[in-house]
């Protein structure tokens, strides 16, 4: 027996119609926690979300995922958007609070372009200033200072000053304030974005409320130097305090003698360099100096291959030649004073000494601090922070004090006796120098009776000063 067509339609229809009101909206049993799955399309986590919110918008699991959302990397943006609304919407003054500290966790630029505009949408205006500079004070790989989204917010904030006098108007109210951390940050940007004329400028305008402040301006005038990061600040404040007087006063005087030629690219690091010097070698020319070392670097041997285990070295070539172009007068200076303290026999015993002890500890490298003195010069080892493993030194807090007076820091690549393979700073070691800003040695084994000697500073100058012998 067949059915007539028009029953079975009828039953097909009725059957579509029971299976959608079957399905019906999807619902979640822990909206939370699906809200929260990684593994699910971002449509199905805001549906999670919403159905969260329904269910009960203060609930504290909620909110925390929502913090969770925002902080945390690995969402995606429609997912981080949301979360901002809702946590705005739910506390706006907790919410902004938090931003404040957690603004540099934020790694997605499109979500720090949507937390701009969203601080502009709700009127936050000026108040914003100091979270923005904060997540400015972020150094940023790849990303030009004019291409920075944050300096056209700052532009739109404050059409008629420019973006350095903001910057510098925030750093002055922080130390006004007594917010330290914000001080540092923001003279970290200023350090980064205005050129060191511009600093001065802006030192010599300003009242002198804060110490920070008073050391920048005495500093500038005294020395013509400034620091140029957070460490800087540190360095600045143990030169400025009573008990050296006597040094401050003796580096001024140095500084005070130094040409035009001498001054260009003065720095912290070389402040100590230049209270090592005999009155003759502070009227050495700049061409002289690349003579003396010139000289110097022929009668050795030189190995110039460098690690590779932390990064590729190519880039940065260790012959003097190559890199002298680069290097200031007080750069030369340094690297002159470390071939003189390298001919002193109990500066190498010394060296050889530390170098055989760092050969048998195994758990980390070894340090130190190159120094000069009434006495002449000298070297302190320095045990680890901590000790992780054989290819890494972590400085104390003394040793870093050590050297706002001294000369270079050091340490061993003495994991073999025969290591010539590693005859140069690593990537690691580089990007020390980098963040520090102090002058570096490595010191390698190339067999139980020689080392090689190099000589490292910020940027890419490498410098092979050649082989000692026990």
């Amino acid at each position: 027996m067949h059915k007539h067509p028009l029953i079975t339609l009828q039953i097909f229809f009725l059957l579509v119609g029971l299976t959608a009101c079957q399905s019906g909206p999807q619902t979640f049993e822990d909206p939370v926690a699906a809200m929260m799955d990684q593994l699910e399309s971002p449509s199905t986590r805001l549906r999670a979300a919403d159905q969260a919110k329904q269910q009960n918008p203060t609930d504290p699991k909620r909110l925390a995922a929502l913090h969770q959302l925002v902080w945390e990397r690995g969402h995606p943006h429609q997912m981080r958007a949301y979360a901002i609304d809702q946590l705005i919407a739910h506390d706006e003054v907790a919410f902004r609070k938090k931003l404040h500290r957690r603004i540099v966790l934020v790694q997605n630029w499109k979500t720090l372009d949507y937390l701009f505009k969203t601080a502009i949408k709700h009127g936050w205006g000026k108040e914003f200033t100091p979270t923005l500079i904060r997540q400015y004070a972020r150094f940023v790989h790849g990303m030009r200072e004019e291409q920075r989204p944050e300096r056209k917010v700052i532009q739109d904030l404050y059409p008629d000053k420019t973006v350095e006098q903001v910057v510098f108007e925030s750093f002055l109210q922080a130390g006004e304030q007594g917010q330290v951390k914000r001080e540092k940050e923001t003279w970290d940007l200023l350090a980064r974005i205005c050129s060191t004329s511009q600093l001065i400028a802006f030192l010599e305008k300003a009242p002198a409320k804060t110490t920070l402040v008073a050391n920048l301006q005495t500093a500038s005038r005294d020395l013509g130097v400034l620091p140029t990061n957070k460490e800087g600040m540190l360095w600045l404040a143990y030169w400025r305090d009573p008990v050296r007087k006597a040094w401050w006063s003796a580096v001024k005087q140095c500084v005070a003698v130094l040409s035009p030629e001498q001054r260009q690219g003065l720095q912290m690091r070389h402040l100590p360099v230049l209270a090592a010097l005999t009155e003759s070698q502070l009227n050495q020319s700049r061409a002289q100096w690349i003579a003396s070392i010139t000289a110097s670097l022929k009668t050795t041997k030189h190995y110039l291959t460098g690690p590779q285990f932390d990064g590729p070295m190519r880039d940065y070539p260790q012959r003097f030649t190559q890199g002298a172009k680069d290097l200031h007068w007080a750069d030369l200076a340094t690297i002159q004073l470390v071939i003189q303290a390298l001919k002193e026999p109990q500066i190498v015993a010394a060296l050889f000494a530390q170098a055989d002890e760092d050969h048998r500890d195994r758990g980390t490298e070894y340090g130190g601090v190159l120094r000069h003195a009434d006495i002449g010069f000298k070297i302190k080892l320095y045990k680890p922070r901590i000790r992780k493993h054989d290819l890494k030194f972590y400085p104390t807090e003394a040793m870093y004090r050590d050297l706002y007076t001294g000369i270079a820091h050091y340490h061993f690549h003495a994991q073999h006796i025969r290591n010539a393979d590693y005859a140069g700073p690593g990537l690691g070691d580089m990007k020390f120098s980098k963040r520090n800003h102090f002058a570096c040695l490595v010191f390698t084994f190339l067999d139980a009776n020689r080392m090689n000697v190099d000589y490292y500073q910020n940027g890419k100058t490498i410098v092979d000063i050649g082989v000692i012998h026990r």
